[in-house]
């Protein structure tokens, strides 16, 4: 399985937004998420989620798409960098 953060765009006339899940399990054994408004600095907030793929597929159900053209590192939650 392919370990490479997962990164979701969504835009439309009022918004633009990015959302992102770390496939790796962190140490509670949820999952890293990054979201916010292309541009800004990302909100990472851990989760205890277990499953990353239903979070993932649930912003893909409110109309997010997947992002080939982005770069994205492996981030490190006690600084928050930008997804670009």
């Amino acid at each position: 399985m392919n370990l490479d953060i997962k990164v979701l765009h969504y835009a439309d006339e009022t918004s633009d937004k990015i959302w992102a899940v770390d496939p790796k399990p962190n140490a509670n054994g949820g999952h890293d998420v990054w979201y916010g408004r292309r541009g800004k600095v990302m909100t990472f907030r851990p989760t205890e989620k277990s499953d990353w793929i239903s979070l993932h597929d649930a912003k893909i159900r409110k109309g997010y798409e997947r992002c080939s053209d982005r770069k994205s590192t492996r981030l490190n939650s006690s600084h928050q960098e930008d997804l670009v």
